[in-house]
């Protein structure tokens, strides 16, 4: 109760101080946005700095896996946020709870040795939008400031003097400041929401906190041994080339219910070439929508079930996913995806049996073709394998397993 106490003593602080700045009617409003020109961006094998691991952002130093992202936070209300002086000493020579505004303490023993808001915004990896954190993090914020103003306004608040003016942004970029990312090292791969949450306690007095929270897709691809690979170029139209993918893996908790069916599936496939000018070549990128809403561009696309199985085939006879016949499936013919759970010494365990096939034009890859695919549009299981191949013999050969198939 002592601590609740003292934070309502700070709330009336703040209260007071946005108040006398932008009136009784205005209160700031503050908008947490995954900033879209850096999309969420997994690093494996990834240093942190020690002091993210004193802060509990990170549990090891090395060999990490992590989510990378910006956020930005936009005050859209009726005034000023205004924080002010947070008070703190030497947080080097004094680490803790040491600060006179007790929405502020220093870092800890062996930390980044500044102050820190530390509630200030939550990260977490979710499997939906409303559920509960699969992995999480957080922003100790080191000073909520005027990082970008709109032309013509002057910023005014900084780290010594804190707060954001109504019209500007507080901008936390990747790489450049610690703790920003989630650690998602123990997690199992599969295509997740990134969930962010500014002023997540609310202890900063706001005029809405219906729009403090913001999504984003992310993929935490699981690596699987190398799938078997077809390739060949005995299709019906002249430089077209065919191809084929197929493999079998296991699926963890908490993604496994996945239905291809109901959900849809994706499909990439990444040309990497060598050292020439088609690296990175994009073959197959396409997302197929699941019932309901799964559209169809002619007669006999679309997903059915294999009578007497579990297992959803998609077919694609006129090249596109929708019904207006604009959006491209990049060649993609067929989809087969079979999802079998069972327990096994009390833990559940899903077994997926996947097919994907198609037509794709130019030249036969050379050097390397990175495969990823996944059950569900949204979230869901999926993995990725980088393949080794010959455009002379037509064969591409999975890394590190030696799975080799020729036409």
């Amino acid at each position: 109760m002592a601590g609740t106490a003292r934070g309502m003593a700070a709330l009336g602080v703040l209260c007071a101080a946005s108040l006398a700045h932008g009136g009784a009617s205005g209160l700031p409003d503050l908008v947490g946005v995954i900033d879209p020109a850096f999309k969420p961006t997994v690093q494996r094998g990834y240093t942190v700095d020690p002091g993210d691991v004193a802060e509990g952002c990170a549990k090891a130093v090395t060999g990490n896996t992590v989510v990378h992202f910006a956020l930005s936070t936009f005050n859209e209300g009726g005034s000023d946020l205004v924080l002010g002086d947070p008070g703190c000493p030497d947080c080097a020579l004094f680490p803790g709870p040491t600060c006179t505004n007790e929405l502020f303490e220093c870092s800890p023993l062996a930390g980044h040795g500044h102050p820190h808001f530390t509630k200030y915004a939550l990260y977490e990896i979710v499997t939906a939008p409303d559920a509960p954190a699969a992995a999480a993090g957080h922003k100790q914020s080191f000073c909520i400031e005027d990082t970008l103003c709109p032309e013509g306004k002057t910023p005014i608040y900084d780290c010594f003097n804190q707060g954001l003016q109504l019209g500007c942004q507080d901008l936390y970029p990747p790489f450049a400041l610690g703790c920003q990312y989630v650690d998602v090292t123990d997690l199992p791969g599969g295509r997740y929401l990134l969930r962010t949450t500014v002023n997540y306690e609310q202890l900063l007095p706001e005029s809405n906190y219906d729009n403090n929270v913001d999504l984003a897709p992310v993929d935490v691809c699981e690596g699987i041994d190398g799938p078997r690979v077809r390739i060949g170029v005995r299709g019906r139209k002249p430089g077209a080339w065919r191809w084929k993918i197929a493999g079998r893996t296991t699926v963890r908790p908490p993604l496994m219910t996945a239905d291809p069916f109901r959900d849809g599936a994706w499909v990439r496939l990444v040309d990497l070439g060598g050292d020439g000018p088609m690296d990175n070549r994009t073959l197959v990128a396409v997302e197929i929508p699941g019932r309901p809403g799964n559209q169809r561009c002619k007669r006999g696309d679309g997903w059915r079930r294999t009578r007497g199985s579990r297992t959803s085939v998609y077919a694609n006879a006129s090249g596109f996913v929708d019904g207006d016949c604009t959006v491209p499936t990049h060649g993609l013919r067929r989809f087969t995806g079979a999802l079998r759970v069972r327990t096994r010494d009390g833990v559940p365990e899903a077994t997926v049996a996947y097919v994907i096939a198609g037509t794709s034009e130019g030249s036969v890859p050379a050097g390397r073709l990175r495969v990823e695919l996944g059950l569900g549009t949204e979230t869901g299981p999926c993995w990725t394998a980088t393949t080794a191949c010959d455009g002379q013999s037509r064969a591409c050969t999975g890394e590190p397993a030696a799975e080799a198939f020729r036409e």
